[in-house]
């Protein structure tokens, strides 16, 4: 099917206007395209001061080494590689400041040159979201250990003096079986906290990936449809994050 002018308008359109970055690359490991978000994710100016440069410019100095084998290999069997796949991938800013981010890529050829399209999303918040949930995790540990140890040192001096008084250890034995109630909790809490964070993080990585497919007028519903449970998503997210970090509840 040949692209009318409206198409590539259209398509034009979508990629200039995207809400995640997206990058071209060539086969020299040169970016050959890249959309406004992606220059604002990176901290650039406009397209002149990043197009041309290699790719590595945006990888952090201690990861290029690794990176240029893996972009050789890729361009000798490329296949598109969703987002999220248990890699820890950072970004390198102009001023030099890092960030981590989640890469999509995908590969096309045109008039028999080989091009990497790599979709970047900054997952700098979500990280935050899982080192807050770290947070708590290990602040209820540790208030956990504080009070067990706490209650173990009073059960043996009780014990010592109050042998003889059978009701007073029936209700330090229910003290110890409450602490033991309160570790569970926390792990339940953990579970939960994670499973919350994890479904309306599904939602949006799924919608995402599936935007890239809609690139044609027709497909504009569809388009909206995930964009709008992205925005939800999020929404629920942040709800979610403000319940968790309210201290108050927790207590």
């Amino acid at each position: 099917m040949v692209n009318t002018p409206l198409d590539s308008e259209l398509i034009q359109t979508l990629f200039n206007h995207s809400s995640i970055g997206i990058i071209v690359v060539n086969e020299k490991a040169e970016i050959a395209l890249v959309n406004q978000f992606a220059i604002k994710q990176f901290g650039y100016n406009n397209s002149d001061e990043i197009k041309g440069i290699q790719f590595d410019t945006l990888i952090p100095q201690r990861y290029r080494t690794n990176h240029s084998r893996y972009h050789e290999s890729y361009m000798n069997e490329p296949k598109s590689r969703p987002m999220g796949v248990g890699m820890d991938l950072y970004g390198l800013k102009k001023d030099g400041s890092e960030f981590p981010v989640e890469i999509s890529l995908g590969n096309y050829k045109v008039n028999g040159r080989h091009f990497v399209m790599a979709f970047v999303n900054d997952v700098t918040e979500r990280k935050k979201a899982d080192m807050a949930i770290v947070k708590l995790n290990e602040e209820l540990e540790k208030k956990v250990e504080e009070r067990t140890e706490s209650l173990r040192k009073t059960v043996e001096q009780l014990n010592e003096q109050i042998r003889e008084n059978e009701q007073i250890d029936k209700e330090l034995r229910n003290a110890l079986e409450r602490e033991k109630e309160l570790g569970e909790l926390k792990s339940r809490f953990v579970s939960v906290a994670s499973h919350e964070f994890r479904t309306p993080l599904s939602t949006i990585l799924s919608s995402t990936y599936l935007l890239q497919k809609y690139q044609t007028s027709e497909d504009q519903p569809r388009r909206e449809k995930h964009i709008q449970r992205i925005v939800s998503s999020v929404n629920l997210l942040t709800d979610i994050l403000n319940d968790f970090l309210n201290v108050g509840k927790i207590e």
